[in-house]
């Protein structure tokens, strides 16, 4: 039990945080009573015998000129609380027990080290505007049509930053459905913008809106709506009971 508390205490789930959901009505509701993005703070477990997990969510050499002037952006807006970088590693079970693994499982929007090969990215969460802001620019691996940027790999960049809006009213979530309308092909290797807002939350149920769009705002590649499920506690038991076999 004293693993399953701290697990629970990892994807935010406080008891003070859940009690009443159903008796909130509205967004505004949550956000007053949700002080943080509980799901992407580091465990507590001290790092004395591990190496701390690397944020994936970091400039490096393969970045644009334009991601990274976003970046430095949202960098300077967060210094005043209203935004908030999020850490981005290769694997969940890094949130959840603050941990470094030998595994060989990743995250399929962080399966590659290769710099500038795979998904690049970094997210900002407004509490206050219920949104997560994304930067992203999709390499040489995500290729679909010659040129441009596979379908799925838009699908993957969706739901991987609607999933952490989610995560940061509920807790863990998964996806329920994804709906997505391509309006333009994306060029591969170009940065662009992926908006995530939360519309309403239902009991366990976050109904989302994405957008997909060029830095500068003139051109949509994709919009989508989406749905997640908040986890009940017999679930977060369940897989708690599986989690040292994907360690």
């Amino acid at each position: 039990m004293s693993r399953l508390r701290h697990y629970f205490k990892v994807a935010g789930c406080f008891q003070n945080c859940v009690t009443n959901w159903s008796r909130l009505k509205n967004v505004q509701h949550i956000t007053e009573r949700w002080t943080s993005c509980k799901f992407f703070q580091v465990s507590s477990v001290p790092f004395s015998h591990i190496s701390p997990p690397k944020d994936y969510g970091l400039p490096n050499p393969s970045w644009s000129k334009d991601m990274v002037n976003l970046f430095n952006k949202y960098m300077e807006k967060a210094k005043d609380g209203t935004w908030k970088k999020l850490p981005s590693y290769n694997r969940t079970i890094k949130f959840v027990r603050g941990m470094d693994t030998d595994s060989k499982c990743r995250l399929f929007s962080r399966n590659t080290d290769i710099e500038g090969a795979g998904f690049e990215y970094a997210m900002f969460y407004n509490k206050v505007e219920n949104k997560l802001f994304s930067i992203f620019q999709f390499g040489y691996l995500l290729e679909g049509f010659p040129g441009h940027v596979h379908g799925g790999a838009i699908a993957t960049a969706i739901d991987a930053t609607a999933g952490s809006c989610a995560s940061c009213f509920m807790g863990r979530v998964m996806t329920a459905y994804l709906n997505l309308n391509f309006r333009n092909p994306t060029p591969l290797g170009s940065t662009v913008v992926v908006d995530n807002n939360v519309e309403k939350i239902e009991g366990r149920k976050v109904f989302l809106t994405s957008q997909v769009r060029s830095i500068d705002g003139t051109k949509i590649y994709v919009d989508a709506t989406a749905l997640f499920i908040q986890l009940t506690t017999e679930q977060l038991s369940e897989m708690e009971k599986e989690l040292d076999s994907y360690i």
